[in-house]
């Protein structure tokens, strides 16, 4: 009986500016905006700006808080 391997893929934790975007929902334009007001952290690896995926994760959650980029909302999605 032969065992048969599978190749798991290797996740990316770092970003483009468009997979970026596409992770927020939102224009690559927006995540631009995010970068220069330094709202989110990123690499900047050759002329590449790289965005961690956790950042945005961590962008998201202070969002949920009523940041200088988001409203607030509870579960209904009614804002605070």
């Amino acid at each position: 009986m032969a065992t048969k391997k599978v190749a798991t893929a290797i996740q990316p934790r770092l970003l483009n500016i468009e997979e970026a975007a596409q992770y927020l929902a939102t224009t690559t334009w927006a995540v631009r905006k995010l970068l220069w007001s330094k709202e989110v952290p990123h690499i900047k690896l050759g002329t590449r700006l790289l965005i961690d995926k956790q950042d945005l994760d961590s962008f998201i959650n202070r969002a949920k808080l009523g940041g200088k980029f988001g409203t607030a909302c509870n579960a209904a999605g009614v804002a605070r």
